[in-house]
């Protein structure tokens, strides 16, 4: 068992995420991590969710258009993916705009991604 030192955790981590593809089987990716404390966290989350505790009020007659729905929630994914992360281990770079392709062509990505760093800086559930 490893000894426990406080104020010693690394800058960043890798962890090695999975995820359903369209046509079966299983994808992965290794990302590269900023690490966070749980207060980090929860300011990181603040940041890109500022909705969270002033939602907008809905106005019934607007109505719902769900294509600005999805432009907006894509949007969110790939500012939470590019906060989190620093890199990833694909052959194309880790840009903003790879990071839209890869959610974009592979929907369970972000969710895994996004599920993965929340695991594992809130729960401690990384895995290498």
């Amino acid at each position: 068992m490893s000894k426990i030192k406080l104020g010693s955790a690394p800058k960043s981590f890798t962890h090695k995420v999975t995820f359903p593809l369209l046509q079966g089987g299983k994808g992965d990716i290794t990302m590269s991590y900023r690490n966070r404390d749980r207060t980090q966290f929860a300011e990181f989350i603040d940041q890109i969710y500022p909705g969270i505790k002033n939602p907008p009020a809905e106005s019934a007659e607007a109505g719902f258009d769900i294509v600005e729905n999805a432009a907006k929630t894509q949007a969110d994914e790939v500012k939470y993916i590019m906060g989190c992360a620093t890199g990833w281990d694909l052959e194309d770079d880790f840009t903003e705009s790879n990071v839209q392709a890869l959610i974009n062509e592979f929907p369970a990505a972000g969710a895994a991604i996004t599920r993965a760093y929340r695991e594992a800086v809130t729960e401690g559930k990384a895995k290498n």
